[in-house]
């Protein structure tokens, strides 16, 4: 399947192109808030929130990621989404366990 073509200058083709990506990780993050409702904690509208910019980071990421790894529309989304539900602090444990370096202290 070829990746879609959007109209318009490189920076709307790019906004575009996360529409997808920004979809599966928000839907990433509500599961992870279900999953942690359902092991008893408390839903809270304040602490989603502060997941949006996470979101928007976390579908620039996976774009990155699956253009580099040359994978297509559906697996930036699945990327997206499984990122978003392991959450920021999972995703950086990978990375620190995958390459040996410290990424936060």
């Amino acid at each position: 399947m070829a990746d879609p073509v959007f109209p318009g200058d490189g920076q709307t083709r790019f906004l575009l192109g996360l529409i997808g990506p920004a979809i599966s990780a928000s839907v990433g993050v509500f599961a992870r808030h279900a999953q942690l409702v359902l092991d008893g904690g408390r839903w809270s509208w304040r602490r989603l929130m502060l997941e949006v910019p996470g979101i928007a980071g976390i579908a620039i990421a996976s774009s990155g990621a699956a253009q580099w790894l040359h994978l297509g529309p559906a697996s930036t989304s699945a990327i997206a989404a499984v990122a978003a539900w392991l959450g920021p602090k999972a995703v950086l444990t990978l990375v620190e366990r995958r390459f040996g370096a410290k990424v936060v202290d």
